[in-house]
């Protein structure tokens, strides 16, 4: 599988769970964000990937990006 397929995959996955999660935890006392934090675990500890993959130092422009985005989608989250 190639990278940018990997990154179609997960990115696919995310708005899928993004859209479902909610709608399926509304009556159990678990949040999105926490099931989030785990399928990202679970992804990080699966073995066989790459080294890069769970090595934020490896790119740290990438990793500075990446979590300026998520600061901006949870502060756009909270406004709401």
């Amino acid at each position: 599988m190639a990278v940018a397929d990997l990154c179609y995959l997960v990115v696919g996955a995310a708005l899928f769970l993004a859209v479902v999660l909610p709608a399926a935890l509304r009556r159990l006392p678990l949040s999105a964000p926490m099931v989030l934090v785990l399928v990202g675990l679970v992804l990080g500890l699966l073995p066989g990937l790459p080294d890069w993959w769970v090595d934020p130092t490896a790119h740290q422009a990438v990793t500075e990006h990446l979590t300026e985005l998520c600061i901006l989608v949870a502060l756009m989250g909270w406004w709401r």
